[in-house]
């Protein structure tokens, strides 16, 4: 009796990737690591915000400016929508 050999898949490719459906479990664990990534990446703007906000009155004004008048160019709603991502 020939003995049956086991076809292995090949190696996966992007295209086969987006085609595999993931369980919600799957979902939250990829959405869990990039949230923590994106967090990490944010901490030195943290860190310069929280700087910013306790050094003096003036700073904390300039702190407040960022937020009506962007810093650079940075529009105001770009830093509201980090600041907002963060928390």
């Amino acid at each position: 009796m020939p003995e049956m050999t086991k076809q292995r898949p090949g190696t996966m490719r992007l295209v086969d990737a987006v085609k595999y459906r993931l369980p919600p479990a799957g979902v939250v664990s990829i959405l869990h690591r990039a949230s923590g990534g994106l967090m990490f990446v944010l901490l030195p703007f943290l860190i310069w915000l929280f700087d910013v906000s306790v050094t003096s009155e003036v700073s904390f004004e300039t702190f407040r400016s960022t937020f009506n008048a962007g810093i650079g160019f940075l529009p105001a709603w770009f830093m509201k929508l980090v600041v907002w991502a963060l928390i």
